[in-house]
């Protein structure tokens, strides 16, 4: 009989309902008890079941030959069995088991010696408390009900069967006064329905707190050259530089060369020769090509004579056309022409974006020492003797010479290129 928990009579003993939600409700096909104080009595057609610890014991089995072909254990999602309690005692809690059952029997002719055997529990300490009176208890008993399905074990029913202090009394199907027989529910698991479309989009959480920074991750791999600097070549003496590939500008600094000091004599003393002119500057190039780089070479003296002017230094490109230069100083003069300080380098006069400073003039010739060339550059890091990059020689002795000396050589001009 479907159980639906009203008032009308039940009409048959056992009935299959099959839910659109694939669901079954199905009624015992038998439901008794056995009671060990009257061994040889069957209690079938009673309208309770006693389950109790003075050694009563219930039995319960369902027909499921009405459950549809081709379902399995794995088509159940659950299976509940519900009894319905008439009696729970009178104070404190009473438990049960309920076990599987291992050999046939039938509701009209168990007794407590005919009784079948009980083998492993299903689900043990169902708790029903003495308040709990005329209420459905529900135990699950999926997994014996998926053996049964699948014939991992005969279905021989369950039986309950008391804990100590038990005193229980259940609703058999007999009992046609309430309609509440034992009942087992079965809930098979459908096919997947359509995805249903997708909602609207909720509003933005609130952001959550920062994590924990992670650790450091390995270095990556150098990255390519940047737009600064990366490489530098000094020059001593004229020679070629070609340009790097990808190179589209370097920035150029020159000295040009100090001028000789002026000759003298019996009579009088030279000036000192000019220092050479500073150049920075920045110029554009064309990446692979060869430039020349012309160091100005250092002034050289005369006996007697105006000392000779230094040389330019020159940055130029394969046509022969300067870039860049820095002015060689001019030579100091001669005691014959007045013994004067030869004119520092004149500043270049390209327009280029750059810095160009002249050079120191030579000092007039002096009395009884040489007159001091103009001052050069001191390079960081390099040296050339006690003398500067670009400095002008001094100029010979007053009234020193016999019958005439000359005045000091100048000092050589200087190159760096950095791109």
């Amino acid at each position: 009989m479907i159980s639906r928990r009203s008032s009308l009579p039940l009409l048959c003993s056992a009935i299959l309902l099959l839910t659109a939600a694939a669901g079954a409700q199905i009624t015992p096909s038998d439901d008794s008890y056995v009671l060990s104080s009257q061994p040889t009595v069957n209690f079938g057609t009673a309208v309770g079941m006693q389950v109790s610890q003075t050694g009563a014991t219930a039995f319960v089995r369902f027909d499921l030959t009405s459950v549809p072909a081709g379902l399995t254990g794995a088509d159940v999602a659950k299976a509940t069995l519900k009894v319905f309690v008439s009696n729970a005692g009178t104070a404190g809690n009473s438990i049960f088991d309920v076990d599987r059952v291992t050999s046939l029997w039938t509701e009209k002719t168990v007794t407590y010696n005919t009784a079948p055997g009980i083998g492993s529990a299903i689900i043990t300490g169902v708790i029903v408390p003495a308040a709990n009176k005329n209420t459905y208890v529900s135990v699950d008993v999926t997994t014996a009900v998926a053996e049964w399905l699948d014939g991992l074990n005969p279905n021989y029913g369950v039986a309950l069967v008391a804990d100590p202090h038990a005193n229980l009394n259940f609703n058999s199907k007999e009992n046609t006064t309430t309609s509440h027989p034992p009942e087992l529910d079965i809930v098979f698991k459908g096919p997947q329905g359509p995805q249903g479309p997708q909602g609207p989009q909720g509003v933005q959480g609130i952001q959550g707190i920062q994590g924990v920074p992670g650790v450091q991750g390995p270095p990556g791999p150098p990255g390519p050259p940047g737009p600064g600097f990366n490489g530098r070549q000094q020059f001593f003496v004229t020679t070629s530089f070609a340009v790097p590939p990808g190179i589209t500008r370097i920035a150029v600094e020159l000295y040009g060369a100090g001028a000789a000091g002026g000759g003298g004599d019996n009579s009088g003393g030279g000036g000192g020769g000019g220092g050479g002119a500073y150049n920075s500057a920045y110029i554009n190039v064309t990446p692979s090509t060869l430039l020349t780089i012309k160091i100005g070479a250092g002034g050289a003296f005369q006996i007697g004579g105006d000392g000779n002017n230094g040389g330019d230094t020159i940055v130029s490109d394969a046509g022969g056309n300067a870039l860049a230069l820095a002015h060689g100083g001019t030579g100091g003069k001669s005691s014959f022409n007045g013994g004067a300080g030869g004119a520092g380098g004149a500043a270049s006069s390209q327009d280029l974006p750059n810095v160009s400073n002249p050079g120191s003039s030579g000092a007039p010739a002096v009395s009884g020492s040489r007159a001091a060339g103009g001052t050069g550059y001191v390079i960081p890091g390099l040296s050339v003797g006690s003398t500067q990059f670009g400095q002008g020689g001094a100029g010979s002795p007053t009234g020193l010479c016999s019958p005439q000396c000359a005045g000091a050589p100048g000092v050589n001009g200087y190159a760096l290129i950095s791109w």
